[in-house]
Formats: structure tokens, C-alpha cells, sequence
């Protein structure tokens, strides 16, 4: 009887189908084959019972390990987009570092050749003359402009070229600031630039931007 069971559980196992329980029960010819084949049929229960555990069991480390590491990958692409904004910070930095650096060399050349008699003017700051500073009239405000000015005069709002052709702070020509002053400011045609108020200058500036952009100046506008 036992030889029998076992037979049956093993053509199951070959084949890949279920034991028929009901036919292993209902040939027992004895109840001691009955017995033997029960015994047989709840190991065989608790073997398949074993096995679905330990698959449930591996299952589940297999999804722990799954949303680890999913977990880990998202951790990794935060982590990347902080690195990127850091850099792309970083980049910012020293843009404005090297701007800073033009500006300091700039400044540098212009009071040596102003030293030797090249601009022929006083220094006139922004808002020394008591009109309203760029940051405060909002007119040629920022960065971009002071690097304009400071490359383009150093600064000086009476600054005049070697030459004598260019003047004021953004080292306008006579004819381009009648021009500009003819559309925006006609009460300052004629008007030499670099007397002119800073803050005319300023709106001055602004508007030729406005129309022109940075040709204008074709070296220094490359910082605006």
C-alpha cells in the first residue's frame, strides 16, 4: 500500500500535476493501506505547505530588496539634481568672478592712462553731482551696467577719450547722444555728455540700449 502511494505522489511529482487525492484514498484495500496512505498525503500536504512558504518568504525579500533598491535609485537622482544646481551655482560664481576680475583691470589701465593726462577730467561718480545713483532711479541698475561703465570710462560720468571724441560714462559720441537726446531728451541736445547729469547719462544709455542693444559698444556691451 505504502509502495502504491508513493508511486502515485511520485507520477505526480514527473508529470507537474497535483496529487489526485481522492484516487490514492479511494483504493486502499485495508485500513492499515488507509492509514499508511493518509500518513503519506499529510507529509506530502506538509512538504508543498514548506515550499509555498519558503516561496512567499523569498518573494518577499525579493520585493523588499526590489523597493530598496528602487529607494536607493531615487536617493542617487536626488542626489544628482543637488550636485547639478551646486555646479550650475558654482559656474554663476565664477562668471561674476571673472567679471569682477575684468572690472578690476579695467579700472587698473584706465587710472594709468588717466594719470597720463589720457581722460583730461576729474572723477565724477554715480550720483556725485546729487542725482539719483542707477540703483536708485532704475535706469542702467546692475552688474551688466557697472561692468558696462567701468569698461567703457571707469566709471567716470565726466570721463572724455584720448581723443576727445568720447564722453561721459558710456562714452557717448557727440552725434549718437544728439541723436538719442533728439527721440527721448531733446533738452539735452547739444549738450556735451560727459557735463551732463549721471542720471541723464543713465537714461541716455538705457534708451540707446533700448533701441540698439549692445552694438553700441562693441567691446564692452559684451558684458551687458
Amino acid at each position: 500500500a505504502e509502495v502504491r502511494a508513493r508511486e502515485a505522489m511520485v507520477a505526480a511529482y514527473i508529470s507537474g500535476r497535483p496529487v489526485d487525492l481522492t484516487a490514492v484514498l479511494l483504493t486502499t484495500t485495508s485500513a492499515t493501506d488507509l492509514l499508511v496512505r493518509t500518513e503519506l498525503l499529510a507529509d506530502h500536504v506538509a512538504q508543498r505547505t514548506a515550499t509555498v512558504e519558503e516561496y512567499l518568504s523569498l518573494r518577499g525579500s525579493l520585493d523588499g530588496a526590489a523597493s530598496d533598491v528602487a529607494g536607493r535609485a531615487a536617493a542617487n537622482q536626488l542626489a544628482l539634481a543637488d550636485a547639478r544646481a551646486e555646479l550650475a551655482s558654482a559656474e554663476i560664481e565664477v562668471r561674476d568672478a571673472e567679471r569682477v576680475v575684468t572690472v578690476v583691470a579695467s579700472q587698473i589701465q584706465l587710472e594709468a592712462e588717466r594719470r597720463a593726462g589720457g581722460w583730461g577730467r576729474p572723477y565724477k561718480g554715480a550720483g556725485s553731482d546729487g542725482s539719483p545713483t542707477p540703483e536708485q532711479s532704475g535706469n542702467a541698475r546692475g552688474l551688466a551696467w557697472d561692468l558696462l561703465r567701468w569698461c567703457e570710462s571707469g566709471g567716470n560720468y565726466a570721463a572724455v577719450s584720448p581723443g576727445g571724441h568720447y564722453r561721459g560714462a558710456y562714452q557717448f559720441s557727440p552725434s549718437t547722444w544728439n541723436s538719442v537726446a533728439g527721440r527721448h531728451y531733446p533738452a539735452y541736445v547739444g549738450v556735451d555728455p560727459a557735463a551732463a547729469p549721471s542720471k541723464v547719462q543713465d537714461s541716455m544709455a538705457r534708451a540707446l540700449f533700448s533701441e540698439a542693444g549692445r552694438s553700441p559698444w562693441p567691446v564692452c556691451g559684451q558684458r551687458i
